[in-house]
């Protein structure tokens, strides 16, 4: 596998990782903060177990949960991608109102 892809995948298994182990670690710390201890049995081994069973099993909002970083990593390269395209067309625009001041022929 050539280097671009080797990080790629290691990103994307990274996203996965962050997805079934430190969100749901995140939600339940929060949760037992906020609304108090969980009630399932096992603690916090019980409650991730629930969650990627869940997801294991195609329920929404467990997969919702567990593929949350990869959604958002998705996002984020849409927008620097949208972002850096628009950068690039503004200079093209910019490149060729200079060379039509200056009298030059445009080929586009």
């Amino acid at each position: 596998m050539s280097h671009p892809w080797r990080r790629r995948m290691l990103t994307v298994l990274a996203l996965l990782v962050t997805g079934a182990l430190l969100v749901p670690a995140l939600a339940y710390f929060v949760g037992t903060g906020v609304v108090g201890p969980y009630e399932g049995e096992g603690g916090f081994a019980g409650y991730l177990g629930t969650i990627l069973g869940a997801a294991w099993r195609a329920d929404r909002t467990a997969l919702i949960i567990v593929l949350m970083p990869i959604g958002l990593a998705i996002i984020w390269w849409l927008a620097l991608w949208a972002a850096r395209r628009g950068t690039a067309g503004a200079r093209r625009e910019r490149a060729r109102i200079r060379s039509a001041e200056n009298g030059e022929i445009s080929t586009q």
